[in-house]
């Protein structure tokens, strides 16, 4: 090949790879363009003191390099696609930490798929440890990482959870709070934990025991469910023992009651100073009417013992003595007759009572049951006082008068 041929594909070649460079650089960042022309000037100055040194003559402008100098040019060659990918790693962890976090097609996150199980407090853990963690995002149904630990009962979770300061008075899509939603679904032991936080946040007196759910106070919701040592400790860190149910205004003892729940029952007389014993519900039926229809006797034995009203009746007139009787729960009718359930009220004027106990008009006491009046009318003597006196028999003769 002529040496003006061989000159001429250099200069193209040259000139093809300066352009290549430069397109390069122009797509890339401002810290990869600056990484790249370092790059550049380092195969520059390498390849012109490469060939110096072949040629044993002295580049103009430059000195002769040695060989050994090639060292340090081709390690900031080598160094420039590394720092790339070392940038290129780190934003792709972040990345990829922030994508747990984020919501799925499902509507979920990692955090909320492992706080839903006590087994996975590891992996909960892990998470929480990231920089990038999101404590209270919630998922598709408005609920955080604390509603799915706390629905779930996983203890465990919820502990790391609230630790790490996560919100425990937030609200999902249905208005449920945690501590209410754990007491809706039966979950005591998370109660219990979410109850006591709570009292450790200084939230009690904010009403944060009492945040109802569904219309239900998680006191109600302990009541209905049948968790007593979860109704304990709300009525012990001052829940509203006397709070109203929506729609049928019922006190937390009266669900007690009316579910059969005698453990709840106790522990809100035991740990509820102050409880309105006789509180009705929408139906006129209260705590007492209701434990005698469903032969709780450990119940019936603990109001009549604390001087809950044993002739007080619902709305269709009904005491606590009739349905026990019709119910046939017989220790129960015993322990209200005994506590005077059978006693009429006094009537209201002494001197009127007696005038008309013989007219036969007269009605039973104001409030009176079916058994009342019965075991009222028993008293009666049979005999009117308009009926002609039986004759007295004769009397025998005195000895003394023979």
């Amino acid at each position: 090949m002529p040496p003006a041929r061989k000159s001429k594909d250099k200069e193209y070649a040259s000139a093809r790879r300066r352009r290549s460079e430069q397109e390069a650089a122009a797509r890339a960042p401002a810290e990869d363009r600056d990484a790249a022309r370092e790059a550049a000037a380092a195969r520059r100055s390498a390849a012109l003191a490469l060939a110096a040194e072949r040629c044993g003559e002295t580049v103009p402008g430059r000195e002769t390099v040695p060989s050994r100098a090639l060292v340090a040019p081709q390690d900031a060659v080598a160094r420039a696609p590394q720092a790339k990918a070392k940038r290129s790693g780190a934003d792709a962890a972040r990345d990829r930490d922030a994508a747990l976090f984020a919501l799925d097609a499902k509507g979920s996150t990692a955090l909320h798929r492992f706080a839903t199980r006590a087994s996975a407090a590891a992996d909960v853990a892990r998470l929480l440890a990231m920089d990038a963690r999101k404590l209270d995002v919630r998922d598709a149904h408005g609920d955080t990482a604390v509603h799915a630990a706390a629905a779930t009962d996983a203890v465990p979770c919820l502990r790391l959870l609230l630790d790490a300061g996560a919100d425990a008075t937030a609200r999902n899509a249905q208005g449920f709070a945690p501590l209410a939603l754990a007491a809706s679904r039966s979950a005591s032991r998370a109660a219990v934990v979410l109850a006591l936080e709570l009292e450790a946040r200084g939230l009690v007196a904010a009403g944060a025991l009492d945040a109802p759910g569904g219309g239900y106070a998680p006191l109600h919701w302990a009541c209905v469910n049948d968790l007593p040592d979860a109704a304990a400790t709300l009525a012990a860190r001052g829940a509203d023992a006397g709070a109203r149910s929506h729609p049928d205004g019922e006190t937390p003892l009266v669900k007690a009651c009316r579910y059969g729940h005698g453990a709840c029952a106790l522990a809100l007389l035991e740990h509820a100073p102050g409880l309105d014993l006789d509180a009705a519900g929408a139906d006129g039926a209260t705590a007492l009417i209701h434990a005698a229809r469903f032969g709780c006797c450990e119940s019936v034995d603990a109001l009549v013992g604390r001087g809950a009203d044993v002739r007080a009746a619902d709305g269709d007139g009904r005491t606590a003595l009739g349905y026990a009787t019709r119910g046939g729960h017989l220790r129960c009718a015993h322990a209200l007759a005994m506590a005077g359930a059978l006693r009429a009220p006094p009537p209201p004027a002494p001197a009127a009572a007696v005038a008309d106990h013989w007219s036969g008009d007269r009605a039973a006491p104001a409030g009176g049951t079916v058994v009342d009046r019965f075991f009222y009318k028993l008293s009666f003597p049979m005999a009117r006082p308009d009926a002609a006196p039986p004759p007295a028999p004769p009397r025998p003769p005195r000895a003394d008068l023979d």
